[in-house]
């Protein structure tokens, strides 16, 4: 079986579609504002909840729409490899891409996918208690 066959998320053509989807989402208006501190774009951090192997998960409030949600931003790694930090930056578009496709009342839905001003990848979802 290929790797194109197979649905691997790794190889080219998922490089490619990263690079695509990464260039679509720095031209939107959104991943032009910046990580003013204790602000990415239109929502105002205000603490983080939770830290895993790959994201930082912030409690912020989205201030467009007047609600409190959880963000989930990619966490850097220093001295990581351009491969391995493709890798992990597509491994986090999937799992917001898949958790936004999916509709079942026991699993948050996903507001928005963007880049904060300094280049991370960042999605906002229902904030549960």
């Amino acid at each position: 079986m290929t790797e194109e066959s197979s649905g691997t998320s790794t190889g080219t053509r998922d490089a490619a579609y990263l690079r695509k989807l990464l260039e679509e989402l720095s031209g939107s208006t959104r991943a032009r504002e910046t990580h003013d501190g204790d602000r990415i774009g239109r929502y105002d951090v205000e603490g983080e909840i939770a830290r895993g192997g790959m994201g930082v998960i912030l409690e912020a409030h989205d201030r467009e729409v007047r609600r409190r949600v959880a963000m989930k931003v990619l966490q850097e790694r220093e001295g990581e490899s351009d491969e391995l930090e493709s890798q992990r930056a597509s491994r986090f578009l999937e799992e917001a891409q898949v958790t936004g496709q999916l509709e079942h009342p026991g699993i948050v839905p996903v507001h928005e996918l963007g880049l904060d001003g300094d280049g991370r990848l960042f999605f906002t979802m229902r904030l549960v208690n």
